[in-house]
């Protein structure tokens, strides 16, 4: 417990400390360079978010929140260059995949939501800018874990304060009903075998039956069960089935018509 006590302590102990913290926050000293974009280093900080609830509670349910305004120019995951002359990229740079940064800002956060996860840890996203911030390379930390991404035009925006307002509501109508460490599980019949799950899950390595898993994967598959990090009254998941064997035992769909062959089969949640 000792490394955990040095970074973690209960809000009734440190909120004097807190408050005072955030009362004295104030702008980076350090201008940007001339035509230059301000230095962020987001993916870095994410991940040393995640690094740091892995090694204090792992496995205990926990959320990390980040809020950006603006978009990542330096270390893992970096969207853009920090020269202004360079233009972020847009729909159809993505579209032609002639966003250079694009593929390895991906990987970089797959990687920490995989770390996420494998702890059931969440990440919820604030983002205030005018400006594209690269939630399109960060939102699969977001997606996997469950967790809420609130878009704003800055942190003065009401949209914000009464979102941020309502995450830590526990009571009344105001409260989200979030809850954490869910697992979702599928029990098919035979013949019918699970093709995948779309939706705010990350699988799990487990097969509930030998050949319940189809070949070809629909969202997140290769699996009967998927992890919940977080999920609320409004959480919805989408499985995706195969049905093998389609036309019934050898010869004896030859005998019915088509549109008459019905086939039965059992899913337990």
């Amino acid at each position: 417990q000792g490394h955990q006590s040095r970074f973690l302590v209960p809000l009734s102990e440190c909120e004097f400390q807190l408050s005072a913290v955030l009362e004295e926050l104030a702008r980076d000293s350090f201008a940007a360079l001339p035509d230059c974009r301000p230095a962020r280093c987001t993916g870095n900080a994410v991940a040393v978010a995640a690094t740091l609830l892995a090694a204090s509670v792992a496995g205990q349910p926990a959320r990390a929140l980040l809020f950006v305004g603006g978009a990542a120019t330096d270390g893992g995951g970096a969207v853009v260059g920090k020269d202004l002359e360079q233009a972020m990229r847009s729909h159809k740079d993505i579209a032609k995949d002639a966003a250079p940064f694009m593929r390895k800002a991906i990987k970089y956060y797959e990687g920490v939501a995989t770390q996420l996860c494998t702890n059931g840890h969440c990440l919820d996203v604030f983002a205030c800018s005018l400006d594209q911030v690269g939630l399109a390379e960060m939102k699969v930390c977001s997606e996997k874990t469950g967790g809420m991404v609130v878009l704003a035009e800055s942190f003065a925006h009401t949209v914000f304060k009464t979102s941020f307002a309502r995450l830590f509501a526990s009571e009344g109508d105001e409260a989200l009903g979030v809850s954490s460490g869910g697992v979702f599980e599928v029990i098919t019949s035979r013949d019918v075998k699970v093709a995948g799950c779309v939706g705010p899950c990350a699988a799990l390595d487990k097969k509930t039956l030998p050949g319940s898993v189809a070949d070809v994967s629909i969202g997140s598959g290769g699996t009967t069960a998927w992890k919940l990090c977080s999920l609320s009254h409004d959480t919805s998941l989408a499985v995706f089935f195969e049905v093998a064997n389609a036309g019934g035992k050898e010869g004896s769909a030859g005998t019915v018509p088509p549109a008459q062959q019905q086939q039965q089969f059992f899913l337990q949640f």
